[in-house]
């Protein structure tokens, strides 16, 4: 049943039902041995995913399928030396919180997936992205390990004391530069969050970084029209 819904990723027909009839242009051979197209619709018919769900999480539905599919994957993975860990996009024009839109990317707008491959392009495992938040931070700290990483300034509560975006943006007039760090907004657990005026203002949470030691780099400058 799923491998015929991963078959009709990379072997698309513009009806689901095309891959039964013998038809030399588009009957699927695998998908017909898989499951006749009456089992198929059954179980589509009846199929249902929301006992028990974690309502926290917001791909509960697909969780189970998730591990699922996590699980055989790893089974199968043959050891490899090198292991490539970057982001992927699932294509999506529909409404859910989720949903990431990411600019001059090839599939701009969908779920964000993070993917480990291997060198050959076999996917060892994979995750959907949920946010970078500071309970997150928190937790690799309570592990023993570090993180860090971009916040969005609506993930920080109005009562840590670091300067609004609102005061960071009537900087505007100033150059790139001016940062502030607070330490212990999570109960005096030492996590970082650091503001600084960059081309926007950028916000980052870290178990380990804050904004000193202050270096200089180069950046480019439309007023100028050159590096400065």
């Amino acid at each position: 049943f799923l491998a015929i819904f991963i078959v009709s990723e990379y072997n698309q027909l513009p009806r689901r039902y095309m891959y039964w009839p013998h038809t030399s242009d588009t009957f699927n051979e695998a998908v017909s041995n898989a499951n006749g197209r009456d089992q198929f619709d059954a179980i589509m018919l009846h199929f249902n995913a929301e006992d028990d769900i974690n309502k926290s999480d917001k791909f509960a539905k697909l969780r189970p399928f998730i591990s699922h599919l996590q699980k055989k994957f790893m089974e199968h993975f043959v050891p490899a030396p090198s292991i490539s860990h970057d982001e992927a996009m699932v294509e999506y024009f529909g409404k859910y919180s989720c949903k990431q839109s990411i600019r001059n990317k090839p599939i701009r707008f969908g779920y964000k997936i993070w993917c480990q491959n291997s060198s050959s392009g076999y996917l060892i495992a994979f995750d959907p992205y949920l946010l970078w938040k500071l309970l997150l931070l928190n937790q690799h700290k309570t592990l023993g390990y570090s993180g860090t990483g971009t916040l969005r300034a609506n993930r920080l509560n109005a009562s840590y004391p670091i300067s609004s975006m609102r005061c960071f943006d009537k900087k505007k007039e100033e150059e790139r530069g001016p940062s502030e760090t607070v330490t212990g907004v999570l109960e005096s657990n030492g996590i970082k969050i650091t503001r600084w005026k960059d081309n926007t203002v950028v916000t980052m949470g870290s178990t380990d970084y804050e904004k000193n030691p202050v270096s200089k780099v180069k950046r480019w400058s439309k007023e100028k029209s050159k590096h400065i």
